[in-house]
């Protein structure tokens, strides 16, 4: 018995001391690369998701990475905007409608919505919801921009009204007129006559003016802010 072990052990120890050497070797790297390669595998179960890429120039990110290395497809890039697009907005910053005033002349009353003035017809303290204008040399008055008539009638506070749309939101009434040239329905052009300044009933007893009020998206605005005067 004691003849078979150490025969045995002399086996074992000449094949460990020759090809059996390498084979254990390779044996026990095979075993480390495992248990490495599970230890990464656990650390890092997603190596794309908080990578990013860098410049080597100047080590600044330029792309960001993306889990799954999928990019957002909802990102917009500015550079897909047409320039078709980018030039119409320009086009309307650069060229604005130009309104005229429609009776060169002086301001007598002012817009006032909100504030109460004296009108010297009724002799109290009342809004005026539109500005009067004296006109310095002719009693002609035109469009003030190019539009559509959309109505012209008779009341007993404002006399003759003549009422133009001219787009945008932007309506105008050309009240007290007289020798009309227009019609409703008609087109009209910018500083097209319209007619002339007659007596606005509800305001008699100042000179003869155009009262003009603006409608400006449903609500009274002042006339004046559409005249660019220099």
């Amino acid at each position: 018995m004691v003849i078979s072990m150490k025969f045995y052990e002399s086996k074992v120890a000449k094949f460990i001391a020759g090809k059996g050497f390498y084979a254990v070797l390779a044996l026990c790297m095979a075993v480390i690369g495992v248990a490495a390669y599970s230890a990464m595998e656990k650390s890092d179960p997603e190596p794309f998701a908080d990578q990013s890429i860098y410049s080597e120039d100047n080590d600044s990110v330029i792309i960001p990475s993306y889990p799954n290395n999928e990019p957002d497809v909802n990102v917009q890039n500015n550079d897909d905007i047409s320039q078709s697009e980018q030039a119409t907005d320009v086009t309307d910053e650069a060229n604005p409608p130009i309104f005229t005033i429609p009776v060169e002349g002086t301001v007598l009353k002012n817009f006032s919505k909100d504030t109460l003035v004296y009108s010297e017809t009724f002799k109290d303290m009342r809004v005026h919801t539109g500005v009067d204008i004296v006109p310095l040399y002719e009693n002609v008055v035109v469009s003030a921009f190019s539009g559509t008539v959309i109505g012209i009638e008779e009341n007993t506070v404002y006399s003759t009204v003549v009422t133009i749309d001219h787009g945008d939101g932007v309506i105008l009434s050309y009240c007290g007129l007289t020798n009309l040239t227009i019609k409703s329905g008609d087109t009209v052009d910018s500083q097209e006559v319209i007619g002339e300044i007659g007596t606005v009933a509800s305001e008699s007893a100042d000179k003869p003016h155009l009262h003009l009020e603006l409608m400006l998206n449903g609500e009274y605005a002042d006339p004046l802010t559409l005249f660019n005067e220099e």
